[in-house]
């Protein structure tokens, strides 16, 4: 079974049998796709804390920070632009299946899961 289906059903139950917006294939692929972005970024984040303390292990204490603050930064930007683009991608299958546009703290809707470094 497709994972985007297998999701709709779940979702569908959970929520409503007769909500076409867990059963859109586009809200449950841009869904998805918000979940992995957010998991990719943690995944980088974690993997910077280990270069960090490597190189701090190495150099001396706070001998990383000129090295990895702008690669943080940087790469924390785009993913909070990847993320606002997800974020319009599904606010609009919203309004066109006819929800209710819920602007805010919604899962899968918002930032603020990425404001690691800022």
């Amino acid at each position: 079974m497709d994972l985007g289906i297998g999701l709709c059903l779940i979702l569908g139950r959970l929520f409503s049998a007769d909500s076409k917006l867990f059963c859109s294939p586009r809200y449950v692929h841009t869904t998805l796709t918000d979940f992995q972005v957010d998991r990719r970024y943690k995944q980088y984040y974690h993997q910077m804390q280990i270069v960090v303390s490597s190189f701090d292990a190495i150099a001396g204490s706070g001998a990383a920070k000129p090295y990895t603050a702008l690669a943080l930064q940087t790469i924390s930007r785009h993913f909070r632009c990847l993320r606002d683009a997800i974020t319009c991608q599904i606010r609009s299958t919203r309004r066109s299946l006819g929800e209710q546009d819920t602007s805010g703290n919604s899962k899968g809707v918002g930032i603020s899961r990425l404001r690691y470094v800022d």
